[in-house]
């Protein structure tokens, strides 16, 4: 993306990824918050991987996750999808078919599994079509502090403008992480 490319204004549509664990719920809430706050489209979407399906047929098991998420949602608007595969995979594929541009997920960090689940963050952060959130914490009301990397790219620029055009009441701090070649034979 060249400097010069427009700053949009807000995402068109948001999706937020659920594996049904605690965590997402936070995920979830803020993904609501973020819809209401920019009046757009939110889409639920959960993956289920096929070892994952056990012994009862695929239909019952994807319809049964389906309710399971729709009761957790107070708005009947929200399209939910529950779909068999890899969680990534699944994910991107969602994404891409419906032009998500965020895509909202809870934190792995902290729980057992968390190399299968930070792989999927992973994969997601390197390869979605859109911007990617991890939250870590419930929502308390809009945010009041963003923290933006930058490595002084024309593409860490667009990041910047692009968090100071959703979030213009926040506060920014802008990180610019150097790894300094020999640190050892400059400092002490």
């Amino acid at each position: 993306m060249s400097a010069s490319s427009p700053v949009p204004l807000r995402p068109g549509r948001i999706l937020m990824a659920t594996d049904l664990s605690a965590r997402c719920d936070r995920a979830l809430d803020r993904a609501i918050q973020l819809s209401a706050q920019w009046q757009v489209p939110l889409q639920v979407v959960h993956a289920a991987p096929r070892e994952a399906i056990g012994a009862r047929s695929a239909a019952d098991t994807l319809a049964s996750i389906r309710k399971r998420i729709e009761r957790d949602l107070d708005d009947g608007a929200i399209d939910v999808r529950v779909e068999e595969g890899e969680p990534a995979d699944v994910i991107l594929d969602v994404a891409r078919r419906s032009g998500s541009d965020l895509i909202v997920l809870g934190d792995a960090s902290g729980v057992p599994g968390r190399r299968l689940l930070g792989n999927t963050v992973e994969t997601l952060v390197r390869s979605a079509p859109a911007s990617v959130l991890v939250v870590k914490q419930r929502p308390r009301g809009g945010y009041r502090r963003v923290l933006v990397g930058t490595d002084l790219t024309p593409e860490s620029r667009h990041g910047l403008e692009t968090a100071a055009a959703l979030f213009p009441d926040a506060g920014f701090t802008l990180l610019h992480a150097l790894d300094i070649p020999y640190e050892s034979l400059w400092l002490d």
